[in-house]
């Protein structure tokens, strides 16, 4: 992704700062990157919304703040796809360098746990047998573990 499209950590944040806590937003982003990389379009795009609906509908206040979420989920959503479709994924959706370590540290900790969580929900299990496979879910699955004090 381009600088220009690309989206930035902490603008989302604090758009969302009274809707979603922080690490959320980097949560959901591994959440929608795993459903774009194990299935379809289509099919990520209905796990993506039925999974929103059913997380969130009814937690948000005002018709303000409902629109707000539903763009910014958007947001995230579409950028995940282009990163995934343009071979550019690794422009995760987390804090900047220069932020403090345990913030970012926590972040990438939320990005892994939404994406095995979706890999989990929706990923061919048999595609997880390669060894090599494994050992990368291991080891987001042990980043999701972080003991941040």
């Amino acid at each position: 992704m381009n600088l220009e499209t690309a989206l930035n950590y902490e603008e989302l944040s604090q758009r969302m700062e009274a809707i979603l806590p922080r690490p959320l937003i980097a949560e959901l982003q591994g959440f929608a990157m795993a459903l774009i990389c194990a299935t379809d379009a289509k099919t990520a795009q209905g796990v993506w919304v039925d999974y929103l609906a059913q997380e969130f509908v009814g937690q948000l206040g005002n018709e303000e703040q409902q629109t707000q979420f539903a763009l910014a989920m958007t947001e995230i959503f579409e950028s995940a796809k282009k990163g995934i479709e343009q071979q550019e994924a690794n422009d995760l959706l987390l804090p900047a360098e220069d932020e403090v370590l345990s913030v970012r540290a926590q972040a990438l900790s939320a990005w892994c746990s939404g994406f095995t969580y979706a890999i989990a929900l929706v990923g061919d299990a048999t595609a997880w047998q390669n060894p090599e496979m494994q050992d990368v879910l291991n080891d987001l699955i042990q980043i999701t573990q972080l003991e941040l004090e």
